[in-house]
């Protein structure tokens, strides 16, 4: 009996804001969650190539020529990687600045303190999404 009044006491705040404003959040939120998937990509990228790396050219024997080659080739494409990593880092923060904008300011129109607001949207967004926090 205390789990069933709990789950309808868990949104209490985001019962205040209309069921559209709420919809236009969580869609801004869905696009920052896909956003947020691509790092992971790239990371996982990163990690390939130095895997590749390390499985056919780290320990073997190659003229100073090669191993010269081999190595700015590795390190511009690392670089690639990161210089990747951080242009999605940003897109990433503005499409979270997005969110937590139109949470607050959905907030402010219906006279829900913002904190609080944020803590029960995040547990919204983790139960039903299964995605990173704002």
């Amino acid at each position: 009996m205390k789990d069933t009044s709990n789950q309808e006491n868990q949104f209490q705040l985001l019962k205040k804001i209309p069921e559209s404003n709420l919809k236009a959040i969580l869609d801004l939120y869905g696009d920052y969650q896909k956003s947020s998937l691509h790092v992971r990509y790239v990371i996982f990228g990163f990690l390939g190539t130095v895997l590749i790396y390390n499985l056919f050219f780290a320990g073997n024997n190659y003229s100073v020529s090669d191993i010269s080659t081999i190595r700015t080739t590795m390190v511009t494409i690392l670089l690639g990687f990161i210089g990747l990593l951080i242009i999605i880092g940003i897109k990433v923060y503005k499409k979270q600045k997005i969110v937590k904008t139109a949470l607050k300011k959905a907030g402010i129109e219906h006279n829900v303190e913002f904190k609080p607001l944020k803590k029960e949207f995040n547990r919204l967004v983790r139960t039903s999404f299964r995605g990173p926090k704002i």
